[in-house]
């Protein structure tokens, strides 16, 4: 069974099991070297980058491996990305910030709430939008984290997945299920102490019980061209149309 699957803009595959692996037109290759992957993630370069247990973080390009290791450390653990409007890379492991273009690896700043992320997310208005386990959901708007304990009991302290929708939702996924939020009410209630908005929890196709998002290798969420969002979930994969 696979821990992450990342599809590219050439029709072909990525996808991480025992070890490293791509697909396209009908034909595989396989990366024996590569093992014990933590996340995958393809930028805006269509550059694939790889989490690995025993060679760090990678990034495949050009038909080539390079390693984005600091000196004396491996970034082994990295299960969470996003990619910032100027082309950063911001790793889950909060370890570090990296740019592709130059290979500098930096501490990132300002310091999170917490070194555990499990999810990562630029919205729209630039915002970064980060998943923790034990502190749930945080926002960094500026140069300032917000991480109000309403927000994150809301969401059983541990966000997994995280993503907006096309008409101003954002949608989380958590130990407790899909839930998802009007996203400026949302930012409002981190920023400026407004009241919560309502959290609307969203159960499985067999009944009302909501099923917990799976926590590990990135992508656990994804948007499809037609605005449907996929969730990668202990029972199963879940569709949501957000129109409905």
């Amino acid at each position: 069974n696979p821990m992450s699957v990342y599809p590219d803009r050439f029709g072909g595959v990525w996808w991480a099991q025992d070890h490293l692996g791509y697909w396209r037109d009908g034909e595989q290759r396989t990366f024996e070297d590569i093992t014990r992957i933590r996340g995958l993630y393809i930028d805006r370069e269509n550059a694939v980058w790889v989490s690995s247990m025993e060679k760090g973080l990678l990034r495949h390009a050009d038909g080539v491996f390079s390693a984005f290791n600091p000196p004396g450390r491996l970034i082994d653990n990295a299960a969470a990305f996003a990619e910032a409007p100027d082309g950063t890379l911001l790793v889950g492991t909060w370890a570090d910030r990296i740019n592709p273009r130059t290979s500098e690896v930096q501490k990132f700043t300002p310091t999170p709430p917490s070194n555990e992320v499990r999810a990562l997310y630029f919205d729209r208005e630039g915002n970064l939008w980060a998943g923790l386990r034990r502190r749930g959901l945080a926002l960094l708007v500026g140069d300032t984290w917000w991480n109000p304990s309403a927000i994150s009991a809301e969401v059983s302290d541990h966000v997994s997945a995280i993503v907006e929708d096309d008409t101003g939702h954002l949608w989380l996924g958590t130990a407790v299920g899909v839930i998802w939020a009007d996203k400026s009410r949302l930012v409002a209630s981190a920023t400026k102490n407004t009241p919560l908005p309502p959290l609307h929890a969203i159960g499985t196709m067999g009944g009302p019980e909501a099923t917990a998002v799976w926590s590990g290798a990135m992508p656990i969420v994804w948007k499809t061209r037609r605005n449907h969002l996929l969730f990668a979930t202990r029972d199963g994969m879940l569709a949501i149309d957000p129109s409905h």
